[in-house]
């Protein structure tokens, strides 16, 4: 009987671990973008939430434990979606701005991408391009 108790104790615990990770709601909170070291998968987000609590990493967090990527850049929002310029992977992560969930990651045309701007619904990347080559710099 002991034996089923402290199994039964072990699955609620690790139930509710489960449900309070997937009902986070980081839509309230001031989200600081960390950049991590280039080369290297270290960037992450932190979130100050209406208490003044410090969560760092909810994108590992809510995503499990899968990293964000290598030298974050910029941040910008628009309806329900944050965007993250990475500019050594060279992608732009869009993820639920409710839950930090991944929703899609784009590479195509990203090119040593660095900063983001959203007007009218529609996002903006300016793109370094080759750092060797003057005139190769665009926004997509």
């Amino acid at each position: 009987m002991k034996n089923y108790y402290k199994k039964s104790i072990a699955i609620i615990a690790g139930l509710r671990c489960t449900a309070y990770s997937i009902s986070q709601d980081f839509s309230e909170g001031v989200l600081v973008l960390n950049e991590g070291l280039f080369g290297s998968e270290t960037a992450s987000v932190s979130e100050f939430d209406e208490t003044g609590t410090l969560q760092n990493d909810i994108f590992r967090t809510q995503n499990g434990g899968i990293d964000l990527g290598n030298t974050a850049q910029g941040m910008g929002f628009s309806d329900d979606f944050a965007y993250i310029v990475l500019n050594g992977t060279a992608a732009v992560k869009v993820i639920d701005r409710v839950s930090f969930e991944l929703v899609a990651t784009i590479t195509d045309q990203m090119v040593n991408p660095l900063n983001i701007a959203v007007f009218n619904g529609k996002v903006y990347v300016t793109h370094w391009g080759d750092g060797a080559v003057a005139d190769d710099d665009y926004v997509a």
